[in-house]
């Protein structure tokens, strides 16, 4: 049979690799998360970027309506 000592480093080390696991797992969840947002980020960007590029095209457009259309009598 095993004596105390034994047991008490047993659970140590069942304790340290737990606490290991749960440190590893809390990693690959934030490398995860990150990348995420990153993705969310760039997507954001390229809608902003589009958006603008809408808002330039629009106020062509209406700029040249403006120019070709006859003046009011």
């Amino acid at each position: 049979m095993m004596d105390s000592e034994t047991v008490q480093w047993g659970l140590i080390l069942f304790a340290q690799v737990g606490v290991m696991v749960i440190g590893f797992s809390l990693l690959v969840t934030a490398m995860s998360l990150c990348r995420t947002l990153s993705v969310l980020a760039s997507r954001l960007n390229d809608t902003q970027t589009r958006l603008v590029h809408l808002e330039n095209e629009e106020g062509l457009r209406k700029s040249e309506t403006r120019t070709v259309s006859p003046p009011c009598p």
